[in-house]
């Protein structure tokens, strides 16, 4: 004769199953939080870098063009 849960039974590990997965989607939702929060600081150091590098290379296409106008002067 097998046992079979009773119907309270199987409402107690249902319940109980519930329970864990909201608790294990709550541990997932703050770990997407927390990667979120990570990218956002990645993406601003990024675009500071890139406007880092902006700012240095029109710096040396300013330097590079300066430095070839008294060339074309003395000509």
């Amino acid at each position: 004769m097998s046992q079979t849960p009773t119907a309270a039974e199987q409402y107690q590990t249902l319940v109980k199953q519930e329970a864990e997965l909201l608790t294990g989607k709550a541990r997932a939702l703050e770990q997407l939080e927390g990667i979120n929060s990570q990218l956002t600081a990645v993406r601003a150091a990024l675009q500071g870098a890139q406007l880092g590098f902006t700012v240095a290379q029109q710096s040396l296409e300013k330097d590079t063009s300066s430095e070839a106008e008294p060339a074309s002067d003395k000509e």
